[in-house]
């Protein structure tokens, strides 16, 4: 299980389903000179078709995606920004499509990060 940690020593954990008790640090948020600053505030977390974690940045309004042990930056510009979700259906949320929610109260589609052949 993957949890991302917002505030104070941010970055991604990996929790073994089999221990819970032992969750372990898997990126740091602040020494990752690709994840822009240590004030983004990592908040959502879903994955993507490829079953990498993506992670959406409050104030950097950014989206980190989690390959290689590092988080790279694959889209900004989308401030106030608390959520990405896919879409699941034909009508309104197309499938394999990225949604962003923010504290705005807005959703929008993301141009970057559809899942292919949809």
């Amino acid at each position: 299980m993957y949890v991302v940690q917002t505030t104070v020593a941010s970055g991604l954990y990996r929790i073994p389903v089999g221990d819970p008790a032992h969750p372990r640090r898997w990126i740091s948020a602040d020494a990752d000179a690709d994840a822009t600053d240590v004030l983004a505030l990592p908040d959502g977390l879903p994955l993507d078709g490829r079953g990498r974690p993506l992670v959406s940045t409050h104030t950097a309004g950014q989206i980190w995606r989690a390959e290689e042990g590092r988080l790279c930056a694959m889209e900004s510009g989308l401030p106030l920004f608390t959520q990405l979700t896919y879409g699941r259906g034909h009508r309104g949320f197309s499938a394999g499509r990225p949604y962003r929610a923010g504290v705005d109260g807005e959703v929008y589609e993301v141009p970057v990060g559809a899942e292919p052949g949809r």
